[in-house]
């Protein structure tokens, strides 16, 4: 009885190490995906706030409806100018 109890307790021990072995390697595998998790926030949230403001979409589907080299010229330039400013003032949508 007591051999059974010895090797019960063994197996379980072995079973625990490797668990945590496992769960190790997880975390790992799992914190390589942050920067696409962040990516996704950052869409999510984009997507709340032209929700939240439906008259933004508008305005630029109508100025890009009426002139479309203008508006893409202009939305590359302030997506230029938000990433500049991001990476240099330190912001945190994103950046980082």
């Amino acid at each position: 009885m007591n051999a059974s109890r010895a090797a019960y307790w063994q197996r379980r021990a072995l079973l625990q190490q490797q668990s945590a072995q496992l769960r190790h390697n997880l975390e790992q595998q799992v914190q390589a995906l942050a920067p696409a998790w962040q990516v996704l926030d950052g869409t999510q949230r984009g997507v709340a706030w032209v929700r939240q403001r439906p008259w933004v979409l508008a305005l630029g589907l109508l100025v890009l409806a009426r002139k479309p080299r203008t508006a893409l010229r202009w939305g590359w330039r302030s997506w230029r100018a938000w990433r500049w400013a991001q990476h240099w003032l330190g912001g945190s949508a994103g950046s980082k």
